[in-house]
């Protein structure tokens, strides 16, 4: 599995693309810089803290949790700490520091998180959950090594960027794009820290038969999420009664997951460093939206399905992905 070839430097540009302008007061679009030879976008304070992003260290035990922005992270990351940690439902809340909002790598303008991020993670209880939003090349060099395992989502691009438009309206004041924008974004594979989407995707799909990654796709989570809690604690080594997983399968529902979003939400959002986030949680507004695959159907016009299914087409013409669209 040792693939590495070390990345010695790397060379920040800033982004540039004709469809940038509604995304000036989003953080992780209007911040994020070209990243050679990776060729993906990063936020500018990663380059201060690169060092410290990819010397991180990996034990075996820990758990990792990947995907692109609005994948479903959140919800897995909560699934996989309680297996983890209390599979019997004795927390009610998120337990604190420990797990939820720290994003390796990420921080608003040139904000230097990720040295507190290094010792959090450091002094965190094994084993550790720990979510990264992170492209395969940017991973830190360990993970290769120690071979964590890594649970890594999946979601059909089109309720990505649905989601993503919801994200920006709910929770970023002065954000005025529309979907239409949105959907340019993403298909002038532009913007958002850590696309593009399909350099992110497909990093990960090339690599779905290692036996420490499990691809899973959100829509079939959604769909059958005692299954899925089954499976995760299977690919974990976790003994799991049928009775927990009946009671995590209700604990973790998305609608449940929702209304408990407003407690979790203000300090997640510090622990990233998006005072956005913080401001639009104090005033009731969530990070889950209504989570339902194919949202996009009623959303999109026959233009922007047409110009997402010639994109979609030319990146996976070489690949056997099939994403699950409704």
């Amino acid at each position: 599995m040792d693939e590495s070839k070390d990345i010695q430097e790397y060379h920040s540009e800033p982004l540039e693309s004709k469809f940038m302008a509604p995304f000036a007061n989003i953080p992780y679009v209007s911040n994020v810089h070209y990243a050679r030879p990776s060729d993906v976008f990063i936020p500018k304070g990663y380059f201060k803290n690169i060092e410290n992003i990819k010397n991180f260290e990996f034990f075996e035990d820990d758990t990792v949790i990947c995907g692109f922005l609005k994948t479903g992270t959140n919800w897995c990351e909560r699934i996989v700490w309680a297996l983890r940690n209390d599979i019997k439902l004795n927390i009610q809340h998120a337990p604190p520091v420990s797990v939820f909002g720290m994003v390796m790598g990420i921080g608003d303008s040139d904000s230097d998180n990720n040295k507190a991020n290094d010792e959090i993670f450091s002094s965190m209880k094994r084993p550790r959950v720990i979510k990264m939003n992170l492209t395969y090349e940017l991973l830190p060099r360990q993970f290769q090594q120690k071979q964590p395992k890594m649970i890594y989502m999946l979601r059909n691009p089109r309720d990505v960027c649905q989601s993503l438009h919801s994200h920006f309206y709910t929770l970023q004041d002065g954000f005025s794009g529309s979907l239409q924008d949105v959907v340019n974004l993403m298909t002038d594979d532009a913007g958002f820290y850590s696309g593009p989407f399909f350099k992110h995707v497909l990093g990960y799909w090339k690599r779905r038969s290692y036996e420490n990654i499990l691809i899973i796709f959100y829509e079939e989570m959604k769909k059958d999420l005692s299954g899925h809690i089954k499976k995760i604690a299977d690919f974990l080594d976790i003994e799991i009664s049928d009775e927990e997983v009946s009671n995590l399968a209700k604990h973790f529902s998305f609608d449940s997951m929702k209304r408990k979003a407003e407690q979790m939400i203000p300090f997640h959002a510090k622990q990233d460093g998006h005072s956005a986030t913080v401001e639009a949680a104090h005033k009731g507004k969530t990070m889950f939206n209504k989570g339902k695959a194919g949202s996009w159907k009623a959303l999109f016009t026959p233009d922007m399905t047409k110009q997402m299914e010639e994109w979609e087409s030319k990146w996976l013409k070489d690949y056997d992905l099939k994403f699950i669209y409704e």
